[in-house]
């Protein structure tokens, strides 16, 4: 029997319909890997139209959008699903249309196309990180974007967040700014949803602020993995299990300027006192 082999094969990656959140933690770091590691004829992904930059080691050519209703609906992307779409739709209507695609445009039989994706399952996906890279995405340097950013999620109290933001808005209001995406608190205050091309943009502005930013205040989650993995000055703070967010924690980031605090020891004075320290190293 000859020895399998994927050189004359097609990779598709997703196609992708879940969230931010989990296309940080989970999607783009095991596509990533497959293509550092694993040769194929073509590489081809499908992932949410706004979200195409973060794929440049793909040829943009090889991009192919999911329906862009899936992408409008952030509230309903829900780890690697939307809420909307069940899990046969999936398969048998978002999957089979894109093989036929790639199948149509390379003239190849469906076999030879080699599906990648997250499982479509309500729950988190559950693999090594060793299968994971988390490589920095490309970003435009912007002076005008060198602030202070504090992304309120909302797996945050939203009490203790505005606390933070009125302490900045008192000491340094010229120097931070709210970002974040609808899953975030303080929609009025947030720059990035009041721009009328709000669906267009949100995540490359979010990741050009992040990149270009002085310090990223977030609770300990995706953002604070993001803020590392772009090598920027961060402070978090969370409950248990916090350690996976730290430098040279399980996802391998080695980020110099990584402060994380346990929540439970954080008393509101304290937390401000903290912001405060960090911030005049930087100003």
């Amino acid at each position: 029997m000859d020895n399998y082999t994927t050189k004359n094969k097609i990779a598709l990656f997703g196609p992708y319909v879940g969230d931010w959140k989990e296309e940080i933690l989970s999607f783009r770091p095991f596509i990533k890997w497959i293509y550092d590691n694993i040769e194929f004829q073509k590489y081809y992904i499908s992932s949410h139209i706004n979200r195409s930059f973060m794929y440049d080691f793909i040829d943009k050519n090889n991009y192919l959008p999911v329906y862009e209703s899936l992408t409008r609906d952030e509230i309903k992307q829900k780890n690697t699903i939307h809420k909307d779409i069940y899990t046969k739709e999936y398969s048998s209507i978002i999957l089979r249309n894109i093989r036929d695609s790639i199948s149509k445009n390379e003239d190849v039989l469906k076999k030879n196309i080699i599906q990648y994706g997250l499982s479509y399952i309500k729950a988190k996906p559950n693999f090594s990180v060793c299968n994971k890279s988390f490589s920095m995405i490309s970003y435009d340097k912007d002076k005008n974007k060198e602030k202070i950013v504090i992304i309120p999620d909302r797996q945050e109290n939203k009490k203790l967040l505005g606390v933070i933001i009125n302490h900045l808005e008192k000491k340094y209001p010229n120097d931070f700014v709210v970002i974040g995406d609808k899953k975030t608190h303080f929609k009025d205050m947030n720059i990035i949803r009041q721009r009328i091309d709000y669906f267009e943009m949100v995540y490359k502005m979010t990741i050009d602020y992040i990149s270009n930013a002085k310090m990223v205040i977030c609770p300990c989650s995706h953002w604070t993995v993001l803020a590392n993995q772009q090598n920027t000055y961060v402070l978090s703070w969370g409950y248990d299990n916090i350690a996976q967010y730290k430098t040279g924690g399980i996802y391998g980031l080695n980020n110099n300027n990584s402060i994380i605090e346990i929540k439970r020891e954080l008393i509101k004075e304290k937390i401000l006192n903290q912001i405060d320290y960090e911030i005049e190293k930087i100003l």
